[in-house]
């Protein structure tokens, strides 16, 4: 459920608003009036166009697109847009993250539990209930490992894609230096050309 940042930029009053694509949640003002922006959304990347995949009818628009997360996994299309902005002018730009998947990770995870559950019942005779909790527990712990890892394996797999997508200078006045938005909730920042930033948190979509 991505979190609504309000984010407000003193002055620029002529500056158009940022166009984020169609379907996503938010839209970020540079103005004196506060704007919505989405703390992150899924996107496919698919000839040479962002497609956002909206919150909460995402496997709708994947069969629309005529994917799934699976096939869109496998293909290195399937990315996390994040917000980013430029300290030096505040331009606010969406990062995308590879998203990939480990094939049949779940089941793997699945697998071990279920291992897990029956060797901890038979070799320490312990009661059923037990087992099935510490088997449970371990699918969970091995949660994020597991997304950690088919991420890792992502980037290696699809370096140059990866390397390309890479946002590394400010479209705007080509600055490198860069802060996620999630990491200025409830701050008041000083932008190089001297006008002040604010992220406060607007609601959850």
């Amino acid at each position: 459920m991505p979190t609504i940042y309000r984010v407000k930029i003193e002055g620029d009053e002529d500056i158009d608003d940022v166009n984020l694509p169609e379907g996503v949640a938010g839209v970020a003002l540079f103005n004196d009036d506060q704007g919505s922006l989405v703390s992150q959304y899924t996107a496919l990347r698919k000839n040479e166009e962002w497609i956002p995949i909206r919150h909460p009818i995402e496997e709708s628009d994947l069969t629309n697109a005529g994917e799934t997360y699976e096939s869109a996994s496998r293909k290195g299309i399937l990315w996390t847009m994040t917000p980013i902005v430029c300290l030096d002018c505040g331009e606010i730009s969406y990062k995308p993250n590879l998203r990939y998947k480990i094939p049949y990770g779940c089941l793997i995870q699945i697998l071990i539990g279920l291992a897990s559950a029956v060797f901890v019942y038979f070799y320490f005779s312990t009661k059923i209930l037990l087992a099935v909790l510490i088997g449970f527990q371990v699918i969970i712990t091995l949660l994020l490992p597991m997304i950690f890892l088919g991420n890792f394996i992502g980037r290696v797999k699809f370096a140059d894609r990866v390397k390309k997508m890479d946002i590394t200078e400010c479209a705007t006045c080509s600055s490198c230096n860069f802060k996620s938005v999630t990491s200025l909730i409830d701050k008041s920042v000083s932008l190089k050309n001297g006008r002040k930033l604010t992220v406060t948190i607007g609601g959850r979509s």
